[in-house]
């Protein structure tokens, strides 16, 4: 059996190594973790965009085979687009969040003269 890709696959593909990515990089989580909800919604979609966008240019280029340069592929790129954010967002949903990235309380513990004796 071949793998063959074809527009869906490369978006899905995308969508799910893009959120483990921005999850678990060390640096890239810890940088992802700070933006506000907007932002990184805005990120993701930029870069599945991306993906989906040079899929496109490379089917048009003849480099990657499984994407047609013509309108059924177009509107095959734009499904695949779609199916990106759900991949996306659904594996984003289960990730689990890493300790790293939780807030550490710092405060200090309060004095209890009963604990801190001679």
């Amino acid at each position: 059996m071949e793998f063959q890709f074809t527009p869906e696959s490369i978006s899905i593909f995308a969508g799910v190594v893009l959120s483990l990515l921005f999850s678990y990089v060390p640096g890239l989580s810890d940088w992802f973790y700070k933006q506000t909800d907007t932002n990184k919604r805005l990120v993701m979609l930029a870069l599945l965009a991306a993906v989906t966008g040079g899929a496109f240019a490379l089917g048009c280029a003849s480099i990657l085979k499984g994407v047609d340069c013509s309108q059924d592929g177009a509107v095959a790129i734009v499904w695949a687009f779609v199916q990106a954010m759900i991949a996306n967002q659904a594996t984003n949903a289960i990730s689990p969040r890493t300790g790293a990235r939780l807030p550490v309380d710092t405060s200090p513990e309060p004095y209890d003269p009963e604990l801190n004796q001679p």
